[in-house]
């Protein structure tokens, strides 16, 4: 997009990646939890404060100021002092959607407070549309003992246990619907064969004393193909060569581009031609009052992105492959690049 900017005070927005990522993850979990709490058994008063304090803080995060006025002096007081204050909205904001949404989920599933064995998995869609879904079952819950309602809401229980374990389905799910499949009807997914990988081979034959020629044009490209998209990206240097899609044989990446698909980029004035603030934005309260532009849009940009790529890894899964590149950059020791 060219001249397109959100609003003046999120500057700095880039420098919570972690905090802003678990905020927009919160706002997920608060839909999924209104969505629970109008479909099933009403909510205690107490649950439904603690849903108004989470959208109080998940606001609060998206509209507060990213830092103090001097935010680049690091070891200031207040600047630091800013820092935890801003960054706290998004953490409490997500525990307390947590605890709502899987209050909303105990109710449904209609879960006992203590059993001694788990029967049945639920499992929500909670999208406007349909999905084809996996299911991670971890291999306790097969298996007889205590089952504690508190012990539910323990971060290894709702969440190191499921990343870790295996995928079961997929299952078909209708918008806006719930089911209630029991564990014995649950199968361990094989890995996909409807994704493939293809990976060109870079390694030097022992038996061959010279190093293989790469100022060849044509640069080398690893795939992965779905039944939907085609994706090719250079080994070598991370860079994503192409996207098709498959079924209206479209490229989506610009290949003239100097830049790579979704590569990060940072961008920041000139300071040769105007390196502060005002060159973007040339704040005048008596334009503002009256709702006239201070943008700038002809403002010079320098741009700047990766300096080093420091390889990738491939992860094979019952769902599909997922790419994993990782790179440095300018202040950053890692950045990671996904493609599910």
């Amino acid at each position: 997009m060219t001249s397109d900017w959100t609003d003046f005070w999120n500057f700095g927005a880039g420098s919570t990646a972690a905090e802003v990522k678990i905020n927009q993850g919160t706002k997920a979990r608060l839909f999924m939890a209104d969505l629970l709490a109008a479909t099933g058994e009403q909510s205690q008063a107490a649950v439904r404060d603690v849903i108004a304090k989470a959208w109080w803080n998940v606001n609060c995060f998206d509209e507060h100021t990213w830092g103090a006025d001097n935010s680049l002096t690091v070891n200031h007081p207040q600047v630091q002092s800013q820092a935890h204050l801003k960054d706290n909205y998004a953490y409490l904001g997500r525990e307390q959607a947590e605890y709502a949404l899987l209050d909303g989920l105990e109710k449904l599933a209609q879960n006992p407070e203590m059993s001694m064995v788990q029967g049945v998995v639920l499992v929500v869609n909670p999208a406007p549309v349909k999905q084809e879904v996996a299911v991670p079952v971890p291999e306790w819950w097969r298996q007889a003992g205590k089952r504690h309602r508190t012990a539910r809401f323990t971060t290894r229980q709702r969440l190191d246990q499921p990343a870790e374990a295996p995928l079961c389905g997929p299952f078909k799910m209708d918008p806006l619907s719930w089911r209630i499949i029991p564990l014995d009807k649950l199968k361990s997914m094989e890995s996909s064969a409807l994704v493939n990988h293809t990976e060109v081979d870079l390694s030097v034959d022992p038996g061959q004393m010279e190093v293989p020629d790469r100022s060849s044009d044509r640069c080398p490209e690893n795939t992965i193909e779905s039944p939907y998209y085609r994706l090719s990206y250079n080994p070598r240097t991370g860079r994503i060569l192409s996207v098709v899609d498959k079924s209206t044989d479209r490229e989506i990446v610009d290949k003239s581009s100097k830049w790579s698909f979704f590569q990060l980029i940072r961008e920041y004035p000139d300071h040769l031609h105007d390196g502060e603030r005002k060159a973007l934005y040339n704040r005048a309260q008596e334009w503002e009052n009256t709702d006239r532009s201070c943008w700038n849009p002809d403002w010079v940009a320098r741009r700047e992105s990766i300096d080093r790529f420091d390889g990738f890894e491939v992860e094979v899964l019952p769902d599909g492959v997922r790419l994993r590149l990782r790179y440095q950059m300018a202040d950053m020791e890692l950045v990671e690049q996904e493609s599910p």
